[in-house]
């Protein structure tokens, strides 16, 4: 069974990970695992084929300022090797509280890194213990992207989203808006 790949929030988690969520109530703002819709778009209806299996070419950061910034998280990022889309890995780090960011995306087979022109941030206030641990969730044979929380702080685009990787882009196939 192919595993999912879960990003977990990281500046808040290791202080939720020993705690008792049992007795926690939830609002009408909170988003739960009933907020996943049944008819979700899946994994594996975006099958990539192609996985890439050799070293990862070194990113090419100084395409951009933004980049050249980060580029010793993007580097130390890149090592591990493609995590999504048979040949990309999604670089992740802390921005805050409570968020995370995506600053760049590698493709492990020529070194080109890409922003998204969408996701930005990912907050992950108010999302109930079950699904916590799923903000982000992404695997390395699909082009599907899950993200639940609210992106780039704007409470218009609070929900579950799905986006497919298509030509070097996130294109949104589906969203659920949950207001806070």
């Amino acid at each position: 069974m192919k595993k999912f790949i879960s990003v977990v929030a990281l500046l808040i988690m290791p202080m939720l990970a020993n705690a008792d969520n049992s007795h926690v109530e939830t609002d009408k703002g909170t988003i739960t695992a009933l907020d996943i819709p049944q008819d979700a778009p899946k994994f594996e209806s975006y099958v990539v084929t192609e996985i890439f299996q050799g070293k990862p070419a070194l990113p090419k950061t100084s395409t951009s300022p933004a980049f050249k910034n980060m580029r010793t998280k993007i580097r130390e990022g890149a090592k591990t090797g493609p995590n999504f889309a048979g040949h990309y890995t999604l670089i992740f780090v802390g921005c805050g509280a409570g968020a995370i960011c995506l600053p760049a995306i590698v493709d492990a087979k020529t070194g080109n890194v890409y922003s998204s022109d969408f996701i930005n941030s990912i907050e992950n206030f108010n999302i109930a213990p079950d699904i916590e641990n799923h903000i982000v969730e992404y695997r390395k044979d699909s082009s599907l992207l899950r993200v639940i929380g609210s992106i780039n702080e704007n409470t218009e685009l609070r929900g579950v989203s799905y986006f497919v990787w298509e030509n070097n882009k996130f294109k949104r196939i589906r969203f659920v808006q949950h207001p806070s």
